[in-house]
């Protein structure tokens, strides 16, 4: 998504009265239960005996990605 598609997105969350883990959570506490998260499922990721490369990129991407 372009700087305009996610300023719409954030705004039609707010004409529908959508939760978000930011209006529910705040900034600061999503932030945080968002890298709890990655770090559990990096965690995870660590005890499949299987190649989790993609997996692992998939999650530093969501984490990293443009806002």
């Amino acid at each position: 998504l372009g700087e305009e598609d996610s300023r719409w997105s954030v705004y039609k969350d707010a004409e529908n009265n959508s939760s978000t883990f930011v209006t529910v959570l705040g900034i600061d506490d999503a932030r945080k239960a968002m890298w709890d998260h990655y770090c559990t499922a990096m965690e995870s990721l660590q005890e499949v005996p299987r190649n989790t490369t993609f997996l692992k990129h998939l999650l530093d991407y969501l984490v990293n990605r443009e806002k």
